[in-house]
């Protein structure tokens, strides 16, 4: 029998070898279901990188918990995310994923990398990360597109829960409300967390 589903907690590691030598060691495997939980490890954008090839490397994972808090990731890793997960929720089948990014300083990396989730159940933890007005405007316009496509069941969203607390929102917290309301409207069950 192989592997399906595998848990790691590596959480407050600060080994500048563990990202590459945990990545390389998930190649491979025909992973279903796979957490992460590599909080506050001093990754940055470099550390992530490894994360995101080995991501879009497992093919068979339709389930993905990634705990990347506290781990100086910025616009550039949320980039390198986004490309993982552009490839991975596309034509390849990801279907639920929980992805903590809170407090790190993607800012405008977040409309990337809310862009590229494309799947059926999604919990996203963008609080304290930098993001402003401008951002969470373009954040609102891709939710509404989220509902569009749910609406005409093109691609429907079944959940999704975005929390953006401890974020700059001040004109654009309402710009979100509506759209949350929208995939409500839509279908789907859909929470969120702004203040």
């Amino acid at each position: 029998p192989c592997l399906r589903h595998l848990s790691v907690c590596l959480a407050y590691q600060h080994s500048s070898t563990f990202s590459s030598t945990l990545a390389s060691s998930l190649c491979g495997l025909q992973l279903v279901k796979l957490t992460l939980d590599i909080r506050h490890c001093n990754l940055g954008d470099q550390g992530i990188q490894a994360f995101t090839k080995t991501i879009a490397q497992l093919h068979s994972l339709t389930f993905l918990q990634l705990r990347l808090s506290f781990n100086r990731i910025s616009r550039k890793g949320a980039q390198d995310l986004a490309d993982a997960f552009k490839i991975r929720c596309g034509t390849h089948g990801m279907t639920d994923v929980v992805l903590d990014v809170d407090i790190n300083p993607i800012a405008d990396g977040a409309v990337v990398l809310l862009r590229s989730l494309g799947v059926r159940r999604l919990r996203l933890d963008m609080a304290h990360c930098r993001i402003g007005d401008t951002v969470a405007e373009e954040l609102a316009s891709i939710l509404n597109s989220f509902a569009e496509c749910t609406q005409s069941h093109q691609s429907p969203i079944e959940s999704l829960e975005l929390d953006l607390r401890g974020n700059h929102l001040m004109e654009s917290k309402s710009s979100i409300l509506k759209a949350i309301a929208c995939l409500n409207a839509a279908g789907c069950k859909c929470l969120s967390r702004l203040d």
